[in-house]
């Protein structure tokens, strides 16, 4: 994973928080094809840590982990840090209280999975901006 810092080279830095490895893997890649720079953690008790550490512009978070804490407790968590960075929830969850819930602990969109590209991108687009266009190899 990347340091803190960001060269002019490096779209935002978005960090995705998905326990679902199919998930986490798709993300990841459909950013990093877009121009973002990715840090993909598997709980959020591992993205506190990394939050302590780096710098990033926005994250991206499922609401439920089978082991630690959960994506609601990671909504908390944000505010209560001060970070005025965009949170993204990308989950498979649909019922509308948790979605009414994620939004009063600070969560600015909420996206159910399966993913949809296109939605996804634009939406984080709106938040940090586009990412910065990568150099396509001939290889």
């Amino acid at each position: 994973m990347a340091s803190g810092s960001k060269n002019s080279t490096e779209g935002p830095r978005i960090l995705v928080v998905q326990e679902d490895t199919a998930v986490r893997r798709s993300v990841t890649k459909l950013l990093q094809a877009a121009g973002y720079t990715v840090d993909a953690i598997v709980r959020y008790a591992n993205a506190e840590k990394f939050l302590e550490n780096n710098d990033f512009d926005a994250v991206v978070l499922d609401l439920v982990y089978h082991e630690g804490p959960s994506g609601f407790v990671g909504l908390r968590d944000l505010a209560s840090r001060g970070l005025e960075k965009p949170a993204l929830v990308l989950t498979e969850v649909r019922d509308p209280d948790d979605v009414i819930a994620a939004f009063r602990l600070g969560a600015n969109d909420f996206i159910t999975l399966p993913l949809r590209p296109a939605e996804f991108l634009a939406v984080l687009r709106r938040e940090v901006g586009a990412g910065v266009p990568q150099e396509v190899s001939n290889d």
